[in-house]
């Protein structure tokens, strides 16, 4: 399935926040880079954040920020999530709970994308750029309980092969 398609079956509203390119992340667009050309690598964005910020049921959530469509230069489509949060020690149990929250939310309102979450290479699945930064050693247990739970720090800017 395709990236835009599998946002097209998503439970409301989430179908409605497809862009093209990666518009959806306006000015975090930057923080994005393509060894191809974006046409050939990016097949659309969401900004999943401030598309369900009003829905009563995912308000007060701790929700993820943008999702990608990505096709690699070799292999399937498939979806990249990505967190722009301040990556300090502290922020870890903030990050951790909107990466549950993600998971759990493509599971029960876009089964879809889901599965191109899966189809995802691990370290593209949940990428969490910092801000100004990391500021997490790599030896630490924050940055192990990260880790653990799928997410990949990638310094500030993703660089996609």
């Amino acid at each position: 399935m395709r990236f835009k398609k599998a946002v097209e079956m998503a439970k409301p509203p989430l179908p409605h926040s497809y862009r093209q390119g990666l518009q959806a992340l306006q000015g975090y667009a930057k923080k994005v880079a393509c060894h191809r050309p974006v046409k050939a690598t990016i097949t659309g964005s969401v900004d999943l954040d401030s598309s369900l910020a009003k829905e009563p049921e995912h308000a007060s959530a701790n929700r993820w920020d943008y999702g990608i469509g990505y096709k690699p230069a070799a292999g399937r489509e498939c979806t990249v999530w990505i967190e722009v949060h301040g990556a300090k020690d502290r922020e870890i149990g903030t990050v951790v709970r909107k990466a549950r929250w993600l998971k759990e939310y493509l599971k029960h309102n876009a089964p879809d994308l889901w599965q191109l979450t899966l189809a995802s290479p691990d370290s593209l699945r949940y990428v969490w750029l910092g801000t100004k930064g990391v500021h997490i050693p790599r030896h630490s247990p924050e940055y192990r309980r990260a880790a653990q739970e799928g997410i990949t720090l990638h310094g500030t800017v993703l660089n996609l092969p």
